[in-house]
């Protein structure tokens, strides 16, 4: 289904919603980061459309047949809706067949990635009510912020992960059975999954802001600080997922990336389990965020291999599988 998002500054962006087959009510929300609109990245990348059909389908892809044989098959990811979204200044040919133009979003593309990044929340914030409109006795459900950073042209550079790294989901604004019902903490976590994190363009990309994306991204897995944040923490888990032959970031980039967020998180889990501790059996303490790393080997930076695509998507559906949720 086509939509329009529209900005706080009158700007509109072109968007998709994916629902799962009729009569099925979602049990989880995804938003997808697109491709880097100046290098031609838009909702039609071929990995997030790939990703919308998998999550919102609650299926996954046959594996691969050289893994047939050993590998057990992915647990098919529960139902979501999947909600898409060209950024400023990004192009979609498949809005509206037949009229081109009405498939761009307005406005362009910034260099150090802020507005996106706001857009992004905004969106987020607007798919959260739409579902609970949409949907208002629907369980508690997981809020998704899958990413496919990577853009479309060869020189392309990584930037959606950047924007949705940076985003974050409101603790009032959780999505109840009923509004006396709170649902389980584990039904309420937030899920991010990045990929191919550009760490080793990341300058290029904010304009020499990197730390500003860093930190936002180390600050996932870190505990919150004050005590009003603490009670209304919602649980993250993070996953990133990149190939050992990316163009543009090298693999240790990468293991260095992630030992310091496998680090960061394990130290988290550390503060919570003593703040448990502290507090007392009968005190509610959120559970820690989690960190999990997955390099798929002979994978570029753009998943143009079809073999390592699919192995992608089965690491991504085992990570959102019913039974991690």
């Amino acid at each position: 289904m086509e939509t329009t998002f529209h900005m706080r500054d009158g700007v509109q962006l072109r968007g998709q919603i994916h629902d799962p087959p009729s009569c099925t009510t979602p049990k989880a929300l995804c938003i997808i980061a697109h491709p880097y609109a100046r290098l031609g990245g838009s909702l039609d990348d071929h990995v997030v459309q790939s990703l919308a059909y998998a999550l919102s389908s609650a299926s996954s892809p046959q594996p691969h047949a050289a893994a047939t044989a050993t590998a057990t098959a992915p647990r098919t990811c529960v139902p979501a809706r999947v909600v898409l979204v060209n950024a400023r200044g990004a192009s979609s040919g498949s809005y509206l067949a037949g009229a081109a133009d009405a498939a761009d979003s307005a406005g362009s593309a910034s260099w150090t990635g802020s507005t996106e990044a706001a857009d992004f929340q905004a969106v987020l914030d607007i798919s959260i009510e739409q579902f609970a409109a949409a949907w208002p006795h629907a369980a508690g459900v997981p809020l998704v912020l899958c990413v496919r950073p990577t853009a479309k042209l060869p020189q392309g550079y990584s930037a959606g992960a950047l924007y949705a790294s940076s985003a974050r989901r409101p603790a009032e604004r959780r999505i109840q059975l009923q509004p006396d019902v709170t649902p389980s903490a584990a039904a309420l976590r937030t899920k991010y999954v990045l990929l191919s994190y550009p760490l080793d363009v990341l300058w290029a990309l904010s304009l020499f802001r990197s730390g500003t994306y860093t930190k936002r991204l180390e600050a996932l897995l870190q505990p919150p600080q004050a005590p009003r944040d603490a009670d209304q923490a919602i649980p993250i888990d993070v996953l990133m997922v990149h190939g050992n032959e990316d163009q543009f970031t090298k693999k240790t980039s990468y293991d260095n990336l992630c030992l310091r967020l496998a680090s960061i998180a394990a130290d988290s889990a550390v503060a919570m389990s003593n703040k448990a501790a502290d507090a007392g059996a009968a005190a509610a303490v959120s559970p820690p965020a989690t960190f999990r790393h997955h390099c798929i080997e002979g994978a570029d930076h753009f998943w143009r291999s079809k073999r390592q695509r699919q192995q992608m998507i089965e690491v991504i559906m085992r990570f959102l599988g019913p039974e991690e949720i």
